[in-house]
């Protein structure tokens, strides 16, 4: 095996283990109403100019909104949230209701998060880069593959994808 595919080896394995903390996260935190962010993550290993980047990407396109909340002011269409009310009950995370009740409770969560917004007590990126950081991986990243790891990018900057890079 070349130097190059042992180090992208190592950085897809970490990259493996922070998705897992970031769904656990989603779940200590109590954001899960469907799964769908939940299973949004995906792993993936690039090369750009002299850089190696680990991107922990994900399709669900509402992370960002998930991790910091939303402002007062903010639509949110009421499919969604009768989606989200029948997606609670079926998990168990919500009382059975009828279809007049599921609309009735929709519209006055449509109604708070317009007047008042969401706020997240506590960002689950954040969170999980900081128990990544506190379990030694991102000095198992750079011990393993000889590299200083550079920056982490995507907290708060990129909707989509939390990137990792690495000098070559």
């Amino acid at each position: 095996m070349t130097e190059f595919k042992k180090i992208a080896q190592v950085l897809l394995t970490e990259g493996e283990q922070l998705k897992s903390i970031l769904q656990q996260e989603l779940i200590a935190q109590d954001h899960m109403a469907s799964g769908k962010l939940y299973d949004s993550f995906d792993v993936e290993f690039d090369v750009l100019g002299g850089s190696l980047l680990l991107n922990i990407t994900n399709n669900a396109g509402y992370a960002i909104a998930v991790d910091e909340g939303s402002k007062p002011g903010t639509n949110v269409g009421l499919r969604k949230l009768i989606r989200w009310v029948k997606n609670k009950q079926k998990l168990g995370r919500m009382l059975p209701f009828d279809n007049q009740s599921v609309l009735l409770i929709a519209n006055r969560v449509r109604k708070s998060i317009r007047e008042r917004g969401t706020v997240s007590p506590k960002g689950f990126i954040g969170n999980a880069l900081e128990t990544a950081e506190k379990i030694g991986m991102f000095k198992r990243m750079a011990a393993a593959t000889g590299l200083q790891i550079d920056a982490i990018l995507g907290e708060s900057e990129i909707d989509k994808t939390l990137t990792i890079t690495a000098t070559i």
